[in-house]
């Protein structure tokens, strides 16, 4: 004890499950250090009952084990101590080590082998837009496999579930934030012997930002042909005018737009990502933390003598069935450049622990050139 004045003191020793000591005449000279030794009974504390209160592991095996059994619908789940014992990068890979689910493309999840139309994808409870036109399906290899809390997969209806699922639910739960900084970087790359590498891969000469699947304003049309054709979102056709019909033509023409064929090799497919995490602790008991996770991927598709046979209305005639022959073949060379990117990011304030808010976004696009 510092600083105590000279003079005749009582000390008092005290401590937590030990009866109470106190001992009186204790002189203390002025400069001097003073040593004692003071011995406490051990005496048994008297309590109605602890209660410790914990919010539990929802990404944890036993938890997810708990669920599938006491589920009232067939369903499977991957945790996240699971998901980091095995080598998957984003939630496609991980997807592909369940029950009943294909993956195809290295992307596209379909469950009980049912085409992506009877698929339903959710992040985090809400349901995700498929940003593909043409397909009902999400791709998730834009999800990193270290941020999940689990991937569940629920192969039969129930009423809390959106309408438009009937084949199969695909649910993604992120973390809120990893537990300690975490960065990781990756990159990878694809070969095919009849196309990397190939000479005959057609393409055409595009804008400066076709590497991000975004037109420039190279393919736009000429003023004066919009202002003849009208916005084809309000249904604008052809002129029926042969006049305007060869005024749009001539306007074409003047733009000198470059849409002729080259050939060239077949470049090598390329995709990259990234992820960032962290948190902070922040005021008394309160935590705060992000993750920013992005995905990119470049890559080249050449297909030869592709046939698209056409057929007369003859063929279909039970009479003349057995005569029929195709009325053409059309054959096509084909080259693709298919360009998509993502990212998702997910911020978390928790200023007690039974509170928090968080700010969840995602981004995905998805752009073939033919």
């Amino acid at each position: 004890i510092l600083r105590v004045p000279a003079g005749t003191h009582d000390l008092v020793a005290e401590m937590l499950g030990y009866n109470r000591k106190s001992v009186t005449g204790v002189t203390v000279d002025s400069g001097s250090t003073l040593s004692m030794d003071v011995s406490l009974d051990v005496q048994a504390i008297e309590m109605e009952s602890i209660t410790i209160s914990a919010e539990r592991e929802q990404g944890s095996t036993a938890f997810l084990m708990d669920q599938r059994a006491s589920s009232v619908s067939m369903m499977d789940a991957v945790g996240a101590a699971e998901i980091s014992r095995s080598p998957a990068s984003d939630a496609a890979a991980v997807a592909q080590r369940m029950t009943g689910v294909t993956v195809a493309d290295g992307k596209y999840v379909f469950v009980r082998g049912l085409g992506g139309r009877y698929s339903q994808t959710a992040l985090n409870g809400s349901p995700l837009p498929s940003p593909e036109p043409e397909k009902e399906v999400v791709p998730l290899d834009l999800f990193p496999a270290g941020f999940m809390e689990s991937l569940t997969t629920q192969k039969s209806y129930t009423p809390d579930r959106p309408a438009d699922f009937s084949g199969g639910s695909v649910q993604i739960k992120t973390k809120d934030f990893p537990d300690r900084f975490t960065v990781k970087l990756g990159m990878s790359s694809s070969f095919n012997s009849m196309s990397q590498f190939q000479d005959g891969f057609i393409r055409y000469d595009g804008g400066n930002r076709d590497w991000l699947g975004l037109d420039d304003g190279t393919r736009d049309l000429p003023g004066s042909a919009s202002n003849l054709l009208g916005d084809i979102k309000d249904g604008g056709r052809l002129p029926s005018d042969p006049a305007n019909r060869i005024a749009v033509a001539e306007a074409l023409r003047q733009a000198q737009l470059s849409f002729a064929p080259a050939f060239e090799s077949t470049p090598l497919n390329r995709s990259f990502d990234a992820s960032v995490g962290s948190r902070f602790d922040v005021l008394r008991d309160g935590e705060f933390g992000f993750f920013l996770a992005g995905t990119y991927s470049d890559s080249y598709k050449r297909q030869d003598s592709e046939v698209e046979r056409k057929w007369r209305s003859s063929a279909f005639n039970e009479e003349t069935a057995d005569l029929a022959t195709p009325n053409v073949d059309y054959t096509f060379q084909r080259g693709t450049r298919s360009v998509s990117w993502g990212a998702v990011s997910n911020l978390t304030f928790k200023p007690t622990p039974s509170q928090k808010l968080s700010f969840r976004a995602t981004v995905n696009l998805n752009t073939d050139d033919e």
